[in-house]
């Protein structure tokens, strides 16, 4: 399975230590929405979307 991964195009083996700070795939996102990051992803420990205003104030939309 590997050689039919690495026949892709754009893919590339990473070493152990770059696989450590992927940190298991875990969504690493702002958890609070501001009037500065309008427009920035935001997420847990809520559903993860994009930072926008609902009445006036910082929302977090879900995507």
């Amino acid at each position: 399975m590997l050689k039919t991964i690495l026949n892709l195009k754009g893919v590339s083996v990473i070493d152990k230590e770059q696989q450590k700070q992927t940190q298991g795939g875990r969504l690493l996102l702002s958890t609070v929405c501001t009037a500065s990051t309008q427009g920035q992803p935001c997420g847990p420990p809520h559903c993860p979307g994009l930072c926008g205003r609902l009445n006036g104030d910082p929302y977090c939309w879900p995507y």
